[in-house]
């Protein structure tokens, strides 16, 4: 498995997770929610065999970086700790020394294991933060 580096918008980012997130199946385990994408955004791609495997896109804002509907094939915890710790790189070079991660419930024993702490619990969704 390989990770990638991808701006918001570049076109290598649309090859790699057009098939997934219009997958019928991908956006039900995001509760139906679209993904996203902006100039703002980069996007943390895991690629196994030609395909994409997982996805964090973290976007830029005013005093943190955050992830946010994302996607990690069966919910692997490894590949979703290896991505998040891509994440927290990602966002300390961007200048910033905090990450924000909302996550759907099932994820929150790999967000914990990585010494995030919960910021505000809501049905079905955490959203946890960490000083990196």
């Amino acid at each position: 498995m390989k990770v990638e580096i991808l701006q918001g918008t570049e076109k290598r980012l649309y090859e790699l997770v057009a098939p997934l997130v219009m997958n019928p199946k991908v956006l039900r385990q995001n509760d139906n929610v679209a993904f996203k994408t902006t100039e703002k955004h980069v996007w943390i791609v895991a690629i196994d065999k030609k395909k994409c495997v997982g996805f964090l896109p973290v976007q830029q804002k005013k005093l943190f970086g955050e992830v946010n509907n994302y996607y990690i094939r069966g919910r692997e915890k490894a590949l979703f700790s290896h991505l998040l710790e891509q994440a927290e790189r990602q966002v300390k070079e961007a200048g910033y020394d905090t990450i924000v991660v909302i996550t759907q419930k099932a994820d929150y024993e790999v967000m914990t294991n990585r010494k995030y702490n919960v910021e505000k619990a809501f049905v079905k969704y955490t959203r946890f933060i960490k000083e990196i």
